[in-house]
């Protein structure tokens, strides 16, 4: 029990650093080296994650010297000492403390895309190498059907923590209603069951991974991360890209790194990667990649994020038009709106309206709607203001979302300039009413931020997740604000 307090008080300290004596100088930085070797993990990940995060370059040195590495057999897995010790590694390798070779050696293939970042051209070129080994083996591989539902959920809130995965049931259509009150009426026990025999599959799936070689389709790498692969090694990625094209089958599997690389090649080859894009077009991937509290899907974060092209924008606007429900919808005008590709969004909304078709100007009311504040889309909105009908209930929900969105950042500027934590209590309770997806392209704007922002910003942070969550949910039943048809008559519409 006294030895278990101990480590409880040393966490404490490494995790709150409570005196200035303990955070730097000398004593601390050996105390802390001494600490990489407890048998406690928790004490470990502590210690490590300073050493990742430090500018201490005596710290740093120690790590090095400590001989850590990811392959080191520790007491059961540990993704954060993992994910620490191999960013001590690059840390060290930034301030050239270590070989780019010898840290790449001894961190952990999930970093690989945070070292492209980092190490010398001739390191990435191995990295390449080895990623081209795991995607070959992963284009052959046969997954269990019972594979759950995974998603790797990419948060802009701390590059240095581990990217969170969720494993869920997938989702499976069924007109059966007694399966549905089964899952009403369901136990506490049963509820328990059900969630262990998905973590169970998505061991046995990792295992298969980690067996075949090909556990990189775990492993997180974001879209400039993988650039710099692929300039490190053109003739690889021209490799993968005919792999890619290549493929009737098993395309689930590579599905993310096809995307990634289509970003990549966008820059030189824009007509290639628009072919790419759409021969995955309808492709579930095997793990999802999700990006921000929307969760928006890699396929529409690649694209609009790649090089402005004509084959891109084509690719684009076809996306807009193949949009099933309203938080399809949504979820595509926001990751144009991360990108930074407003105008070409009003040029959609130019060339729909000229059309003169009632579900084509609908279409382009619900892009305005789901705009951020701009002048020109309060003109398409005013335009439509006494329509009646069809359109008149597309352009009520597409101004009430624009609204929403104005009256979000009124109450998040609100927050920031709360004097108080109960008027900051209270503006936030407001904007967690209406918020959406959309905070994230003005949030940063907002300079100014006084002291219940700073200290209380996290406390309401979950309750803009769930609201977010929320819109997600009830804009998938709706098109243009009424019940979604079936896709089979939007295939009509759309190619009319």
């Amino acid at each position: 029990l006294h030895h278990r307090a101990q480590q409880a008080q040393m966490i404490n300290r490494l995790y709150f650093q409570l005196d200035e004596t303990w955070g730097s100088g000398q004593s601390a930085c050996t105390l802390i080296a001494k600490l990489l070797h407890s048998d406690s993990r928790r004490v470990r990940i502590e210690a490590t994650g300073h050493a990742a995060l430090t500018d201490d370059i005596q710290l740093i040195q120690k790590f090095v010297e400590s001989g850590w590495s990811a392959e080191t057999p520790k007491d059961g897995e540990s993704i954060y000492e993992e994910w620490y010790g191999s960013l001590a590694l690059l840390n060290a390798a930034a301030r050239d403390l270590i070989s780019h070779d010898c840290a790449l050696e001894r961190m952990s293939p999930r970093l690989y895309g945070r070292a492209a970042k980092t190490l010398s051209s001739d390191a990435v070129k191995t990295i390449s190498q080895r990623i081209n080994a795991s995607i070959n083996r992963l284009a052959d591989l046969e997954p269990d059907t019972a594979t759950p539902d995974i998603e790797l959920q990419f948060q802009s809130t701390s590059a240095a923590m581990p990217i969170p995965v969720s494993v869920s049931e997938r989702e499976v259509q069924t007109n059966d209603p007694f399966k549905t009150f089964e899952r009403f009426s369901e136990s506490d026990e049963d509820f328990d069951k059900r969630q262990k025999k998905y973590f169970d599959a998505f061991l046995a799936f990792k295992n298969q991974l980690t067996d075949n070689q090909a556990r990189i389709v775990l492993d997180s790498i974001e879209l400039e991360e993988f650039e710099a692969v692929v300039e490190a090694d053109p003739e690889t990625a021209n490799r993968w890209c005919e792999l890619f094209l290549g493929l009737t089958t098993g395309l689930s599997n590579v599905h993310n790194f096809a995307l990634l690389l289509g970003y990549a090649l966008s820059k030189r080859y824009p007509e290639k990667t628009a072919r790419l894009f759409r021969h995955f077009r309808s492709v579930r991937p095997l793990v999802r990649y999700t990006f921000g509290a929307a969760g928006l899907p890699l396929a529409a974060v690649a694209i609009w994020a790649s090089a402005d092209d004509p084959a891109i924008e084509e690719l684009r606007y076809e996306r807009l038009d193949r949009a099933e429900n309203d938080d399809e919808l949504a979820q595509e005008i926001l990751a144009a709106l991360w990108e930074g590709k407003e105008n070409l969004l009003f040029d959609y909304i130019d060339m729909k309206l000229k059309t003169n078709e009632p579900a084509q100007i609908a279409r382009a009311l619900m892009v305005a709607g789901f705009t951020t504040e701009d002048r020109r889309a309060d003109d398409v909105l005013r335009r439509y203001k006494d329509s009646c009908g069809f359109l008149g209930s597309a352009h009520k929900v597409a101004r009430q979302a624009y609204e929403r969105n104005v009256w979000s950042q009124y109450w998040f500027r609100a927050m920031c300039e709360a004097p108080d934590p109960d008027t900051f209590w209270r503006y936030s309770v407001l904007l967690g009413k209406i918020v959406d997806g959309r905070i994230r392209t003005w949030r940063d704007d907002v300079s100014e931020r006084r002291e219940p922002m700073m200290t209380f910003a996290h406390s309401v942070e979950e309750v803009g997740r769930k609201r977010i969550k929320k819109w997600s949910e009830l804009r998938r039943k709706t098109l243009f604000g009424q019940e979604a048809p079936d896709p089979i008559f939007l295939g009509v519409i759309t190619n009319s």
